[in-house]
């Protein structure tokens, strides 16, 4: 998967999670803990698999450079397209 296909699955991702934060459906990341156990408030919803949009961990700025420093998330096999998002056919 090319690197416009890994940012439009994020962007995807991220607005998922936006929208679910401004509908009350999520509590913003700012209210909960980070996941790591540093005892930090949360900063960021982190996507460590893009492939379940909607599951994220809350995670603070410190924790969250360190996953990346360490790992790659998880893209979705299937390419997304401009037009509908999914391919039909």
């Amino acid at each position: 998967m090319d690197r416009t296909q890994r940012l439009r699955w994020q962007q995807r991702c991220h607005r998922l999670i936006t929208v679910q934060v401004a509908l009350w459906m999520r509590p913003p990341a700012r209210v909960l803990l980070c996941e790591r156990d540093c005892n930090r408030w949360a900063d960021v919803y982190h996507h460590p698999d893009y492939t379940y949009p909607d599951q994220v961990v809350p995670l603070c700025n410190l924790c969250h450079h360190r996953w990346h420093a360490r790992n790659e998330p998880v893209y979705p096999d299937k390419p997304i397209y401009e037009k509908g998002m999914t391919q039909h056919g």
